[in-house]
């Protein structure tokens, strides 16, 4: 098989490519969800948003479960979300 044939097969195997790196313009479902993540936790400290609910900011992000959001949120910051934004929010605990 040529190489740009093995290039090509690989690229339908998954979003790897031969070097084990994502493929160009490919976001794997775990970035995605990261950076819904981090743009949750702006929005969770942001005063523009302070009196957003938790669960309007994780559904506005696409999250569609709020039980599904607090542990993925838990997972990458190792603390809660109402915990988050008690501690990194300008005004402290409210």
């Amino acid at each position: 098989m040529r190489q740009d044939q093995q290039q090509t097969a690989r690229g339908r195997q998954g979003p790897a490519s031969g070097d084990g790196l994502p493929c160009r313009g490919h976001l794997t479902s775990r970035s995605v969800q990261e950076q819904r993540l981090e743009r949750a936790a702006r929005l969770l400290t942001g005063p523009r948003h302070a009196r957003r609910t938790i669960t309007d900011i994780a559904f506005g992000l696409g999250f569609k479960d709020a039980s599904h959001f607090t542990r993925a949120f838990k997972n990458h910051y190792r603390t809660g979300p109402r915990d988050y934004r008690d501690q990194h929010s300008p005004s402290g605990p409210a």
